[in-house]
């Protein structure tokens, strides 16, 4: 598809440019800026003519590519394109030159949408409930040959002697072993432009985390809570011992003490189908994992976002972290896109709505007391959060989450407003009933 009017005569007005940049035939030239490689040297681009190229990608991804292409790939294209056009560094671009330039980037980026597989390493999941769906990613156990399956034997032609091409698909079978051979892997399926693996790679790991996030969200509900349970990429270990020392002063220390602060134990999954996934929602939350980002309602969108705090919050290490997460998750949820004014009251008011009658008293006085403590943490930084405070916040919001997943007229809700103006009426038809007693 090409490019609009006004997007090639932006492309080919910053292409007229590149005219003034700095070029040097020395390729070990070490000036400090943005570097384009050529045969006969580099092209340097400085702050001000970087900015301008960022500009240029990011109005290219925005107008053109719908966002859909990554930044770094529209970037790598523009960088190609200025290598095409213009053959070595002391040359500069005439108008056909600048005109093929164009061109290239719309060949490179006129390509189809297609389905992609993105692999991780992951930790903190119990190998025994391996393999497992959630959503559209698959959990592993440590696999014996995911680089069987990934590497293949190439009978495309090829210049290379074929014992060459076997050694290239040996060490890709090694390196891929070694960094997946002995911990449990996710494959999530995505959708990206073909040739963008960048674009592919953002939306797996975005994709992944938040799965993650979902999965510890379940972390404390299906394990006592004080295994600590905890799932993660590989990349992102969790600190396992504290060591510290205490004495009074001026007494004989002997050794320092310790205390186990990571997980005791991993965490644990059930398929969406058993009864233990349905007591808490998620089989409803598989399926909306399912779901391309795209294809997600607002409400699915609402109740990701919740479950993404509090999963958060789950495996945090820091309780006053752990607290603000949890309430983070609740004004999510409950609040949803509104930012009122009063926001305790509403609060207060609208979860009442989920409780019955003789506990809502006592639910509300719990929320007024857990939202002061919430905002003089946020605005001065001193609250003292304990272990009550966190432990109201966690099953308040959990409870919360659940009931808004399992309950109708929630569950039939697609659209933020519905829910809304559900909770809005509930509130005024008890004030009209307040009213007339």
């Amino acid at each position: 598809m090409p490019f609009s009017k006004s997007l090639r005569d932006q492309v080919d007005r910053y292409l007229a440019k590149m005219q003034d940049m700095p070029r040097t035939i020395d390729p070990q030239d070490t000036r400090r800026g943005l570097r384009y490689m050529t045969p006969s040297g580099a092209i340097f681009l400085d702050e001000a003519q970087r900015a301008e190229l960022f500009q240029l990608v990011e109005n290219i991804r925005t107008k053109y590519a719908k966002h859909e292409w990554s930044f770094a790939k529209i970037k790598d294209v523009v960088q190609e394109a200025i290598l095409v056009a213009r053959e070595n560094a002391d040359r500069e671009m005439d108008k056909e030159q600048r005109r093929r330039a164009i061109a290239h980037i719309e060949t490179v980026l006129d390509k189809p949408f297609i389905e992609w597989e993105v692999y991780f390493s992951i930790i903190g999941i119990n190998e025994d409930c391996l393999p497992i769906d959630v959503g559209r990613t698959s959990f592993h156990p440590p696999p014996d040959s995911l680089s069987a399956k990934l590497v293949f034997a190439d009978d495309a032609p090829c210049d290379l002697p074929e014992s060459v091409r076997a050694s290239c698909r040996q060490g890709a079978r090694e390196e891929i072993d070694d960094e997946f051979g002995n911990s449990p892997w996710a494959c999530v399926k995505v959708m990206a432009f073909e040739g963008d693996d960048s674009a592919a790679a953002t939306a797996g790991l975005e994709e992944i985390r938040l799965t993650l996030d979902v999965v510890n969200f379940y972390a404390d509900l299906w394990r006592p809570i004080n295994y600590r349970a905890r799932a993660a990429l590989k990349c992102e270990p969790d600190p396992t011992i504290l060591a510290y020392i205490a004495r009074p002063v001026g007494k004989e220390v002997f050794s320092p003490a310790t205390d186990n602060v990571g997980p005791i134990d991993d965490v644990w999954l059930y398929p969406a189908d058993a009864e233990a996934a349905k007591e808490y929602a998620f089989d409803r939350v598989a399926e909306i994992l399912k779901k391309d980002d795209t294809n997600r309602t607002e409400i699915d969108h609402r109740l990701l976002a919740a479950l993404r705090w509090a999963g958060r919050a789950t495996i945090a290490r820091r309780r006053d972290e752990a607290f603000l997460l949890f309430m983070m998750a609740l004004e999510a949820l409950v609040m949803g896109t509104k930012h009122a004014d009063a926001i305790t009251y509403r609060l207060q008011l609208r979860i009442g709505q989920l409780a019955s009658p003789e506990v809502r008293k006592k639910l509300s006085t719990e929320i007024r007391e857990l939202y002061d403590k919430r905002s003089r943490l946020v605005h001065s930084g001193i609250a003292e959060i304990s272990e009550l405070d966190l432990w109201r916040a966690r099953n308040i919001t959990k409870d919360t989450v659940i009931k808004l997943l399992q309950r109708e007229p929630f569950v039939s809700m697609t659209k933020n407003k519905e829910m809304d103006d559900w909770f809005d009426d509930r509130i005024a038809g008890h004030a009209a009933t307040d009213a007339s007693d």
